[in-house]
């Protein structure tokens, strides 16, 4: 229950692939910034970073963290995803 109660203080949508599909933690900003990778997971794989913002998810802008979360729903696990992110000032496929 516990686990639970914290994803829905935390804002989660429960009952969907969750963003550990992708293996990132967001941080509590207003934009998709990664503050944690976890080992071994797709974003670890494809070379994703801590401090990297997610622009686009497929093609379709991503405004908040919440927007790739919404859009995970769509997919299933192993999947292959095309995201846009800014590292630092340069941004990259």
């Amino acid at each position: 229950f516990r686990a639970v109660w914290d994803r829905l203080l935390r804002g989660d949508i429960i009952g969907r692939i969750p963003d550990v599909a992708l293996g990132i933690s967001y941080a509590e900003t207003k934009e998709a910034k990664i503050e944690k990778i976890i080992e071994g997971s797709a974003a670890e794989k494809a070379d994703l970073a801590v401090g990297d913002v997610i622009l686009k998810f497929n093609g379709y802008k991503v405004a908040e963290a919440a927007d790739i979360t919404e859009m995970l729903s769509a997919y299933s696990p192993n999947d292959s995803v095309k995201l846009h992110v800014r590292r630092g000032r340069e941004i990259g496929k």
